[in-house]
């Protein structure tokens, strides 16, 4: 597992998405991930929650 001080450093983009809570359509998200170049999508804390930690 990644240190949180590392996770935060990712900004929102491409590959990175900040989610406060689960939503059903975040699974094409992931199909969409799949099929490109990867990513990583954190469930749990939106885009103000990690600039605040930052």
């Amino acid at each position: 597992m990644r240190d949180i001080d590392k996770i935060i450093e990712d900004d929102e983009n491409q590959v990175v998405a900040w989610k406060e809570s689960w939503q059903d359509k975040y699974l094409e998200w992931i199909c969409g991930y799949a099929n490109a170049q990867g990513g990583t999508l954190y469930i749990g804390v939106d885009e103000i929650m990690a600039t605040l930690l930052d």
